[in-house]
């Protein structure tokens, strides 16, 4: 198959996963008096260490500070707090910053400077019952678009709360995590009286307009295709995402819009709403379909076989964040859909090596599914991830049965699974897996854009058959739709740099896929079937670039398989 596509440039966007948020929570002071240390030495300033390792977590935002700005939290009540059992601060030298004692993040435990060696017992881990410093108010510094409320919201800590390096970490890693900034540094300066601190974020932001996608190529079956998907994560600093792609050939093209809140004024909530159009064609050349010997059967086909059809509608999710690294949501898809072919017959059936029987239902159709999805994730990065995991399980249901009312009856189960390892000297090994299973209720269960396509997971590998969908389009000569999938990959990454001004990071990265995927029941024959179980192991080796603009992928593997 000729064949030649630039290399998308991928991002690893999961809008659904960064910025998770909790509410409900209301400002509270622990109980218990505060006891004073007893000479008065109080954390100052000095920034946290900037290792990576959680995912979003977030709590309901402040209302602000005591002067109505929005970059600090209210001073909390005068109460004091006894502390939690295993955790507490420990002794350092003094910071010169500001002129005033600082506190570091040093293998993940806060540690407050300035306290004499025989106060110790007063904040550490030798009497979990003294006292240790409460947060009295938060500051936000460096953010010149994101509000400072926002920020707040995804920290694991309250004023009131008492000081707890793990949170401390965890919630600058959250913040990470979100995409908004290139780095986050926490530190501590004196409060009010003794034994009480702010807690200072300093944040330095990056870029949230990015490239999503770029589709650039042709094939047999599409003399050329272009297109391009860019979205703002962070739209007017309010951590709204709003996208928009499409994608445009000689015959087909297709146009999506999007804007997905994560966390509804800071609540628990998030809500998005997708809207999509579609003028698509799938194409079988003729020379790649089994024909008869005799002429004059009416399955001997003179052209190509053409399926030409349009759909168009929306996508309403919303979801709830039950806890810092777990969410559920649901979707609603609503479209209507029209197809154009003609089923060629032999007698009374239709002809075994007609590509497309099952694809579509014939003239106009209504799809309408229901999908409910199970997240974790506690990955540390919006783009390279160096450690952490993400699960995603979700079920996909359409029906005729109110009050769906769907022509198309299925349903859709897959679980997704990635779990990425720093090792020695920063390098990072990451683990995927996918499986998918789609069960149809007769002949035209589902639409075949719903199903698995064949080269959608697998990655590089010399003369292979299939690309990848681009919006869902298929631009390849392969029709190799299936109901049962199994996909296992596994990736070395090895840093280069991570100081860039524009080239943020660079990765080299090696890979390898084993894919399989089964012929869907009501599609092309076995004949026809090219799937990846014929050659199921792909490979990858390439560069990847963290910029302003969004995630780089060049792939040398891509390469080999054009040229070769």
């Amino acid at each position: 198959m000729k064949k030649w596509i630039i290399p998308q440039l991928v991002l690893a966007f999961t809008l659904c996963s960064g910025g998770l948020a909790r509410a409900g929570d209301e400002q509270r002071d622990p109980a218990g008096e505060q006891e004073e240390t007893e000479d008065g030495a109080q954390p100052a300033t000095e920034p946290c260490g900037t290792e990576q390792g959680a995912s979003p977590k977030a709590v309901e935002p402040g209302t602000g500070p005591e002067d109505g700005g929005q970059n600090a939290y209210p001073k909390a009540g005068e109460q004091g707090a006894r502390p939690e059992e295993g955790a507490g601060p420990k002794a350092d030298e003094p910071s010169p910053e500001d002129g005033e004692q600082g506190a570091s993040t040093k293998g993940g435990e806060l540690e407050p400077p300035g306290i004499a060696d025989e106060d110790l017992n007063r904040v550490g881990l030798e009497d979990p019952f003294r006292p240790r410093y409460i947060i009295e108010s938060i500051e936000v510094q460096g953010n010149t678009k994101t509000r400072g409320d926002l920020i707040i919201s995804y920290l694991s800590l309250q004023p009131g709360e008492v000081l707890d390096e793990e949170e401390v970490e965890l919630s600058r890693i959250r913040l990470l995590a979100l995409g908004y900034f290139r780095d986050v540094r926490m530190r501590l300066k004196r409060g009010s009286e003794r034994g009480r601190v702010t807690l200072i974020v300093e944040v330095e932001e990056r870029n949230t307009i990015i490239i999503d996608n770029l589709f650039v190529g042709y094939s047999d079956t599409n003399p050329f295709w272009g297109g391009l998907g860019i979205s703002d994560i962070n739209f007017f600093g309010l951590g709204m995402a709003l996208s928009g792609a499409f994608v445009v050939s000689e015959n087909q093209w297709t146009l999506r819009l999007g804007v997905f809140w994560p966390s509804i004024f800071g609540t628990r909530f998030s809500a998005g709403i997708q809207g999509l159009y579609a003028e698509g064609q799938e194409r079988k050349l003729l020379s790649k379909i089994d024909l008869p010997d005799d002429p004059e059967d009416p399955c001997h086909f003179d052209a190509d076989q053409v399926l030409d059809y349009r759909r168009g509608g929306a996508i309403l999710s919303t979801g709830l964040n039950l806890d810092p690294r777990h969410r559920i949501s649901l979707q609603l898809q609503a479209e209507h859909i029209e197809a154009s072919f003609d089923e060629p017959k032999s007698g009374t059936s239709v002809c075994e090596n007609y590509p497309f029987s099952g694809y579509l239902r014939k003239d106009q159709s209504t799809l309408i599914s229901l999908s409910f999805q199970f997240e974790r994730d506690t990955r540390d990065d919006f783009f390279l991830p160096t450690q952490g995991m993400h699960l995603v399980v979700s079920v996909e249901l359409a029906s005729k049965i109110p009050p769906l009312f769907s022509d198309y009856e299925y349903s859709k189960y897959m679980i997704s699974y990635e779990h990425s390892i720093r090792l020695w000297l920063d390098h990072v090994l990451r683990v995927s897996l996918v499986g998918g299973l789609l069960q149809d209720a007769g002949k035209s269960g589902s639409p075949f854009f719903k199903r698995f396509f064949v080269g959608d997971y697998a990655m590089y590998l010399i003369k292979k058959d299939s690309l990848p969908r681009n919006l869902e389009l298929n631009f390849s000569e392969v029709v190799d739709y299936g109901d049962v999938l199994f996909s296992a990959s596994v990736e070395y990454d090895v840093p280069l740099w991570s100081t860039g001004d524009f080239f943020y990071r660079g990765y080299l990265y090696a890979a390898v896929n084993f894919s399989y995927l089964t012929k869907a029941a009501f599609l092309a024959t076995e004949d026809e079937w090219s799937g990846r179980e014929k050659r199921p192991v792909s490979l990858d080796l390439g560069m990847k670039l963290d910029t302003p603009v969004g995630l780089f992928t060049f792939s040398a593997a891509y390469w080999m398989d054009v040229v070769f």
